[in-house]
């Protein structure tokens, strides 16, 4: 078969061609390409720029690569031809133009980062400065927190310094209570005995009854017939034994109050000081008309009863005794600081009681009961109780039956009382200076102003009646108070009641 066959004119032309593509079109194009790569290299250097850079570079190695393989460069010498050179010299080109655009980019890369790290330290600093700022303010906040912190506490403890000014501490305790006092230890061993003795030859018949003394018969839960006695310090059934009479004859302990608990691990006589301490005030208890009655006998405080049978004394002041504060540390100024505070019942050294009943009214506020069951004794004889936490309600202000509240004080009209709801204005007319020597008369009220100190508080009148001209009282009635004051007896006159 005979192959096609190509004019002439057309294989020259084709062969023209290569020949020039080989050896000048292919370097030609090559040139031109790298050197529009110099240009874009020297005035743009983008990123974009160096991309194309380096892709022309590749493209142009390549394509003198490919020249330089399929065209013959050397002469019959073996000598590189001019066109050898040139297109050498295009591949060396090639190559350093993808180096610099190489490392052009790695140095936009580089200058980048830095940008971009220089921009991030940037935003940091402002972002540490912001953070300061805020701790800045934050602390301000915190400071102006304490700040009124700080101002409430303080405002906290003026309104409790306000509060406890005016719920001042007064200088005396009404106690209610029943105390058993023992007959049968050392030194009041057989006075049980000598009591019953007693009790027998004053009610041969079973019954007995004078001012002081009341005895009357009683069934015992076993069926047996007993004696209860009833009787003052001034009855005739006070035993002879001088340590047990004086012990009857007194409340048989002191009122002590202690901010933290007392220890009582050592010497009784070391015990730890109380913060405050009330001991009996018998003049007031001694001069008031008798509060317990039973028939024609009218028994004083403390009320004593004994039954047969029995080794021990019941002491008791059901109706209320007063005590009066013997020591002060300064740590209860008012009715608030007797909060959360250890009450302790303390009777006098060596002796011992025990406590049935007990109750204690702060001035003219509610009296606080003692639940029995919770009084701890301790080695020393006494007994301990925590107060609890004051309520409103336990320093609201309670007028107690029968209680005398001086309201005001005026020069011209006088003081006024009340007592039980009823207002009483009377006029402090004189002063007995010394018992027994009759009542001087005053000019102005201000002289009996001693009584002041009772202002809006309850007052303990010694006697309630009149007297006639040597100054005896006369009893059963209400029309004229005395009040003592360090010996001093001023009299009041009732004017009006209402």
């Amino acid at each position: 078969m005979n192959a096609k066959r190509i004019p002439a004119w057309m294989a020259a032309g084709k062969l023209a061609l290569e020949k020039v593509w080989k050896q000048w079109l292919g370097i030609c194009t090559a040139s031109t390409l790298l050197f529009l790569s110099l240009i874009l290299l020297v005035f743009r250097r983008s990123e974009a720029v160096l991309f194309w850079l380096k892709l022309i570079s590749f493209i142009v190695t390549a394509a003198l690569g490919v020249i330089g393989v399929t065209a013959d460069f050397k002469d019959e010498n073996k000598k590189l031809t001019r066109l050898g050179k040139l297109n050498l010299a295009g591949l060396v080109l090639a190559a350093i133009i993808g180096i610099i655009a190489q490392k052009l980019e790695y140095d936009l890369g580089a200058k980048a980062s830095a940008a971009a790290k220089e921009k991030d330290d940037l935003l940091l600093g402002r972002v540490g400065i912001l953070l300061e700022d805020n701790k800045r303010i934050l602390g301000a906040a915190d400071q102006n927190l304490r700040v009124e912190v700080d101002t409430n506490r303080t405002a906290q403890n003026t309104l409790e310094g306000i509060k406890r000014s005016l719920e001042k501490l007064d200088d005396s305790i009404v106690v209610h209570y029943a105390a058993e006092i023992p007959l049968e230890d050392f030194p009041n061993r057989g006075a049980g005995k000598n009591l019953g003795e007693r009790i027998q030859e004053l009610a041969p018949d079973g019954k007995y009854s004078d001012e002081h003394t009341d005895i009357s018969p009683r069934r015992a839960r076993s069926g047996d017939i007993v004696y209860v006695a009833n009787f003052d310090r001034k009855s005739t059934l006070m035993p002879q034994n001088q340590f047990l009479s004086l012990e009857l004859s007194n409340v048989a302990f002191e009122v002590e109050f202690y901010k933290t608990k007392p220890q009582f691990a050592g010497d009784c006589f070391k015990r730890p000081a109380p913060d405050a301490r009330y001991v009996w005030y018998e003049l007031p208890t001694a001069s008031v008309s008798p509060t317990f009655h039973i028939g024609e006998t009218h028994l004083e405080t403390p009320t004593l009863s004994y039954i047969t049978g029995t080794n021990f004394i019941l002491q008791s002041s059901l109706f209320g005794t007063e005590f009066r504060l013997n020591l002060n540390s300064g740590r209860i100024l008012s009715l608030l600081d007797f909060s959360q505070t250890y009450l302790r019942v303390a009777p006098p050294m060596g002796e011992k009681i025990k406590v049935v009943q007990f109750s204690v009214a702060f001035g003219h506020h509610r009296p606080f009961s003692v639940p029995i069951k919770q009084f701890v004794e301790d080695k020393c004889g006494g007994f301990t109780y925590r107060l609890p936490k004051f309520t409103d309600e336990d320093v609201a202000e309670t007028e107690l039956p029968g209680q005398w509240i001086l309201e005001s004080y005026n020069e011209n009209t006088g003081y006024t009382f009340r007592k039980d709801g009823v207002t009483y204005l009377t006029r402090c007319d004189g002063v007995n200076y010394e018992s027994g020597k009759g009542t001087e008369p005053i000019k102005r009220q201000f002289e009996c102003s001693a009584i002041l100190a009772h202002l809006h508080k309850p007052v303990a009148f010694l006697h309630l009646g009149v007297s006639d001209k040597n100054g005896k009282i006369v009893p059963d009635s209400t029309s004229a108070l005395y009040y003592d004051d360090d010996g001093r007896q001023y009299r009041f006159f009732v004017i009006e009641a209402k």
